[in-house]
């Protein structure tokens, strides 16, 4: 129980549009509690311009934990690798690949991993690029018709950095930098967030930072910037090196396909699904929770569906 801001009288009603919205510049966000709807209108100018603010914050939140849901449920049906897990501690796990079968071939995530962060960042490890290319429609959908500048962001993280949490590593893996991709948002009000898809790769399993947290403790240097939508028009297939072997060229080429393929199936739900919905995306995501839970867990089964469906459908190939 809490008192009522307009009244002071216990309740433990809450403003539901603005609760549990992430903080920026470490302020203390507070629930606002009402005890009635005439407390609601007597407040509401004094309240509003604060919980717009606020509001804005929690949608990108969802969206930022949506896009992040949405990458681990294709990894986890479509993973790349067969791994075996070295060691396994807090913070750490070295991996390698497993000799049973060759690597290659998109199946389903199956590695034993006891800690839950640190399964989502095996899962998302090695997978920036992936994520900007399959989330691509699904990212253009959420920020279609609102006032947020989103683009894509190419930096480097240093792999056993100050501020990681977690180091995914293979036994002949040097300590150095690798790139990486996110998305930088900034609000009419100048706020500027990071979504950062496949951070629990190093530790961070929250997707939503904001950006002058994100610059000072995880990035060694931001090289460039572009235009949302930039690492899918960029894709190409099939890829031509002469520092790969023509039987792993061959390999990696078809595996780029088949998750070109599964990417582009996604592509085609999203947009049946909110064609078919009365409602845009921005409006989902801003709904009260109950109605937005509901909607995300649909919207994951149908995208779960899509992904094993377009799986069957991809091209195999024999391993030499």
């Amino acid at each position: 129980m809490s008192p009522c801001v307009n009244c002071g009288k216990e309740t433990r009603r809450v403003c539901s549009l603005c609760h549990v919205a992430p903080s920026y510049d470490e302020e203390t966000l507070d629930p606002t509690y009402y005890c009635s709807n005439e407390c609601v209108q007597a407040q509401m100018s004094q309240h509003k311009e604060m919980c717009q603010k606020i509001q804005q914050r929690k949608f990108l939140k969802r969206a930022a934990h949506l896009l992040k849901d949405t990458m681990i449920l294709y990894r986890t049906t479509a993973y790349p690798l067969l791994l075996e897990v070295v060691s396994e501690e807090p913070g750490a796990v070295v991996l390698a690949h497993s000799s049973a079968t060759p690597t290659g071939l998109l199946q389903a995530f199956d590695i034993d991993i006891a800690n839950a962060d640190t399964r989502e960042g095996v899962l998302l490890s090695f997978a920036c690029v992936l994520s900007m290319i399959v989330l691509s429609k699904l990212t253009e959908a959420i920020f279609e018709g609102t006032c947020y500048k989103v683009s894509e962001v190419i930096d480097e993280v240093t792999i056993i950095h100050k501020d990681s949490k977690l180091h995914i590593t293979f036994p002949a893996d040097p300590p150095g930098k690798i790139q990486h991709e996110i998305y930088r948002v900034i609000f009419p009000n100048n706020e500027s967030w990071v979504i950062d898809v496949t951070g629990a790769q190093f530790g961070h399993p929250n997707p939503l930072c904001p950006w002058h947290v994100y610059a000072q403790n995880r990035t060694s240097n931001t090289r460039d910037w572009r235009c949302l939508g930039s690492a899918r028009e960029e894709y190409t297939i099939p890829l031509h090196t002469d520092h790969i072997p023509a039987s792993t060229l061959k390999r990696v080429n078809l595996r780029f396909q088949m998750e070109f393929d599964v990417a582009k199936a996604l592509d085609g739900y999203i947009s049946q699904w909110f064609h078919s919905t009365t409602n845009g995306p921005s409006i989902i995501l801003g709904a009260p929770e109950e109605e937005y839970l509901q909607w995300k867990q649909v919207f994951l089964e149908g995208a779960r569906v899509v992904y094993e469906a377009a799986l069957k459908k991809t091209v195999r190939w024999e391993i030499d």
